[in-house]
């Protein structure tokens, strides 16, 4: 899915990113892992998860409704 320039593609720890999923972290954790793109980022080596790795979960996971695309 493609990211619009609205929506807020920013750096998120992965705590925050698993609130917009309104999902326990291990859930969100457990998704990215299963997801053969997101698996091959090594995102279990980032505490904070720069811009473009967000923007790929948003393309492989869909924009959580906790974003705001205004």
């Amino acid at each position: 899915m493609p990211i619009s320039p609205h929506h807020q593609v920013k750096a998120y720890n992965k705590s925050e990113l698993a609130r917009l999923y309104a999902v326990d972290p291990r859930t969100l954790k457990s998704w990215i892992s299963k997801n053969p793109r997101l698996a091959s980022l090594g995102l279990e080596d980032y505490r904070v998860l720069p811009p473009k790795m967000v923007q790929a979960i948003f393309e492989e996971l869909g924009i959580p409704r906790g974003i705001d695309p205004h």
